[in-house]
């Protein structure tokens, strides 16, 4: 290595190394691991300078002239074609300078770069960069001018537009898989290390953290000293800058991170799991090479981080406690006053869990977020929100909160990235994270504050068990600081009654709640009374079951207003029917395209302006009068069984007698049998060995989307049209806007739930932009074997309405597993003898569904003609 680079360490611009290299090689830098090329024609170039991602990727090549040599046009174009053929090979991007004007160049082309037109101009000043002056503003320019061209330029395109909005869910979930496989651990353990990490690389992307403890930093180590190496630099000098320095602890002892596979209990690096971590870094790296940095991260993705992970397997469904499910917390905040509220108003969930409530009511309300926006170097909102968990002495009691904070610290990204200073990041310290969480170290958590000053608004999901409410009320009882005597008088069962009771004490009067309630809550006759006595009721909205991630319960939205003293209500009440909430109540949490929710929030917010009711079928408003005699507040039997019925609420009922369903059960079992012989009568054969093949590979594939159809060319009978949902025509049109139809296709969805369907050949049809079309353009390939191995890898991408299947990311992200004959060719006998096993395979199957939904459906009529005689 020559003796100028023995003595030059790497600048940061951002999460990049600019090297300066003299007169070493392209191959003495790849020796060195500071590049990583395999193009052997370049080994003996010298560059001038380099930018460089950890990992050896070079993002831009350097040229330096004199003023002198770059006078004219023409010595400028000289310059450019001196170095373009070796910056073409390793990059996109060439900069030639002289420290006082720039030529930023398309490597792919040769042209100027621009943006908006005009030809970027930045000066690369390598001796201020060198030098270390760039000032924090000006490292972020540079960054942000590489990743944009990184992400525009092309042979064709020379100018330079934002990056795309990132959506990184199958980065987490890969990351939450290698912590899981590979510790053993509770998976809401391995998910504290997963957030972790993705906090730790977003402050590096976002400026927050410098060049000496940032991501790129600890990867450049591990790449050259190794994974302990790595691990013990993070663990010993970033983490604890970042918890110790950047986001101390607050009064409850918490702060952002709790995550204890890579380091131990004391903080330290724990070695034996530093293989691990080397591993969770590149794929952190590999992402950022892909697809660029966390700066552009969809606001759906960070407002979702913890939701996706309550998809996974087994434990971390535990966490669903939690959680409420995104869309039914926005729709609370947006039927709220928070908007209204003036500076002095305090707002508050007291069982806050990682913060949702808290959290969306900050950042879906402009005048509330602005609050947390840093004033002369402060954060001191004028606004109070405060969000509480319970917690004990153990450890793992704190998870909640410090998921929380850190969630706080994912949705301020875009505040962190603007002030980033020390003053700037112990103010969101002091006047956000911990100001707003806390943890109460107490079995009464919540339930024992009683010196509270009384709040203008409450959004919140409360516990509601009955198991274990009788401890909690002796605790209560017995109280040795005598605080609670007397102070619950409501009665009732379980956590959700003291929790109700607990809320309406602690509203202002004239305060607003937004509860979500448990069924049995609004049939406890002494609870709706204490509520009626002192409260407004403002609504109620049934939520339909499986809506909470943990629990089948039937749940309520309850919206109260505190009276004021001699209150009586002469307001009418508003309740309405929600059949879906925008996502499938499964496991699985598709994202679907009906949400009655938005629809409840446009009913209600027109009935509180107005005091009228909507026409929606859904929705009805009650004199209170008339709901003051109901002794059940279950609003579900305001409807009539039709009504609920055409809502999607009931399903329509065809009654049987027992002896009829006896006898349908019967016949069920027969036909189970006979699905049964024929199982056993396949032979399945999938012993084959196989290779990966990507769908990017247009040897092999062809993908297209559809174009925008308007509702006017839509028919009612013609070309079947199919967008979104892939399973039926979504209408009709005159003319296809496809060409060939000589080979099957394959149709999937891009928005929605992945679903695919298949087209025979010589069918004609038509697509919208919301539907994809895949061909098989080899003869080796079985499209029948494809569309069996896509449909089995629907969950596995994650694809959904937000991160969407697109053209990129179908060609980025998937691949299909081909077998392969003895010489390593794509064997399509093998296929044909699969998709043969799999046809009758998936016609069991279908038939099997259909009886296990008919006996589903059934209700059974219990015959009541025939009363038995009275004693």
């Amino acid at each position: 290595m020559s003796e100028e680079l023995l003595q030059t360490v790497p600048v940061w611009i951002g999460r990049y190394a600019y090297y300066k290299v003299g007169n070493s090689t392209l191959s003495q830098l790849k020796r060195n691991k500071i590049i990583n090329i395999n193009e052997a024609s370049l080994k003996d170039k010298r560059p001038d300078g380099l930018i460089v991602l950890p990992g050896g990727v070079v993002k831009a090549v350097i040229e330096y002239k004199t003023s002198k040599e770059l006078s004219s046009k023409l010595q400028v174009r000289k310059a450019i074609e001196q170095e373009l053929e070796v910056a073409k090979l390793l990059c996109k991007i060439l900069i030639v300078t002289d420290g006082k004007k720039s030529f930023w160049i398309n490597a792919v082309n040769g042209a100027l770069i621009t943006k908006g037109g005009k030809p970027i101009s930045v000066v690369f000043d390598a001796e201020r960069i060198t030098a270390n002056k760039l000032t924090i503003e000006e490292k972020r320019l540079f960054e942000d001018l590489i990743d944009q061209a990184e992400y525009s330029l092309s042979e064709t395109e020379n100018d330079i537009v934002e990056p795309e909005i990132l959506d990184p869910t199958p980065l987490a979930k890969e990351v939450w898989q290698k912590i899981w496989v590979n510790t053993g651990k509770e998976p809401e353990k391995c998910l504290y290390n997963v957030v972790e990490i993705f906090v730790f690389k977003f402050l590096s992307d976002i400026g927050v953290l410098d060049f000496t403890n940032n991501f790129s930093s600890v990867f450049e180590i591990k790449d050259k000293k190794g994974n302990k190496a790595a691990l013990s630099r993070y663990a010993r000098e970033c983490r604890r800058e970042i918890k110790e320095e950047m986001f101390p602890k607050g009064k409850d002892g918490t702060t952002i991170f709790n995550g204890t596979i890579f380091v131990n209990e004391e903080g330290e690096p724990n070695l034996s799991q530093a293989n691990l971590f080397g591993q969770v870094l590149d794929s952190f790296q590999q992402y950022d090479k892909k697809n660029g940095s966390f700066k552009y991260v969809t606001k759906e993705f960070k407002t979702r981080l913890y939701e996706t992970f309550l998809r996974q397997s087994a434990g971390v469904k535990n966490l669903g406690q939690y959680f409420t499910p995104r869309n039914v917390v926005r729709a609370m905040v947006k039927m709220s006053n928070a908007k209204l509220l003036p500076q002095g108003a305090r707002i508050c969930d007291p069982f806050c869990g990682v913060g949702g409530f808290v959290l969306e009511t900050i950042v879906m309300t402009p005048s509330i977020y602005r609050e947390f926006v840093p004033k002369n170097g402060k954060v001191n909102s004028k606004i109070t929100v405060l969000g509480y968990d319970k917690g004990t002495d153990e450890k793992d009691d704190e998870r909640t909160i410090i998921l929380a904070k850190a969630n706080m610290l994912i949705y301020f990204s875009d505040l962190l990235a603007q002030y980033h200073s020390k003053k700037h990041l112990e103010a969101f310290s002091n006047g956000a994270f911990n100001k707003v969480f806390h943890l109460l170290r107490s079995n009464l958590g919540t339930f024992g504050l009683t010196d509270e000053d009384p709040y203008d608004l409450i959004l919140t999901n409360p516990p509601y068990v009955t198991s274990g409410s009788r401890t909690l009320k002796d605790n209560i009882d017995n109280d040795d600081n005598k605080k609670l005597e007397g102070y619950y008088q409501y009665g009732g069962r379980g956590t959700e009654a003291l929790s109700i009771e607990w809320i309406i004490k602690n509203l202002k009067p004239g305060g607003q709640a937004l509860i979500v309630v448990p069924d049995g809550l609004l049939l406890q006759r002494n609870i709706i009374t204490k509520v009626k006595e002192d409260c407004i009721i403002e609504g109620i909205i049934s939520l339909p079951i499986r809506t909470f991630y943990s629990t089948t319960k039937k749940t309520y939205i309850l919206i109260l207003r505190k009276k004021h003293e001699q209150d009586i209500q002469a307001t009418d009440v508003f309740t309405f029917l929600v059949s879906e909430i925008g996502e499938s109540r499964d496991a699985k949490r598709f994202v679907i395209e009906q949400n009655d929710l938005e629809e409840a929030v446009e009913c209600f917010n027109l009935f509180k302006h107005s005091g009228t009711a909507s026409r929606s079928p859904r929705c009805k408003v009650f004199p209170f009068t008339d709901f003051d005699q109901l002794v059940n507040w279950q609003i579900e039997q305001l409807w009539t069984s039709d009504e609920r019925i055409e809502l999607g609420i009931d399903k329509e009922k065809s009654t049987y007698s027992f002896t009829e369903y006896k006898e349908f059960i019967e016949n069920a079992t027969v036909s189970l049998a006979k699905y049964k012989k024929k199982l056993k009568a396949i032979t399945v054969d999938f012993n084959y060995k196989y290779k990966p093949v990507s769908l990017c590979d247009e040897a092999l594939f062809e993908l297209s989307i559809g174009s925008r159809v308007l509702k006017i060319d839509i028919l009612k009978s013609g070309i079947p049209l199919y967008s979104a949902n892939v399973k039926v025509p979504f209408g009709y049109v005159e003319k296809s806007n496809l060409t060939d139809f000589n080979q099957p296709s394959l149709l999937w969805g891009i928005d929605g739930n992945f679903e695919w369907s298949y087209v025979e050949a010589g069918i004609p049809f038509a697509t919208t932009d919301h539907c994809g079309r895949l061909q098989c353009l080899d003869k080796r390939i079985h499209p029948k074997y494809v569309l069996y191995k896509l449909m089995q890898s629907a969950t596995q991408y994650g694809f959904n309405r937000t991160f969407r299947a697109s053209m990129t990311n179908m060609k980025e992200l998937v691949t299909v597993e081909f077998p392969v004959d003895k010489k390593g060719d794509i064997d399509y006998i093998a296929q044909g003898k699969i998709v043969s096993q799999m046809d009758k395979i998936m016609d069991i199957q279908e038939s099997v569904n259909t009886l296990f939904q008919e006996i589903n459906d059934i209700p059974i009529e219990i015959d009541l003609s025939n009363p038995l005689p009275d004693k």
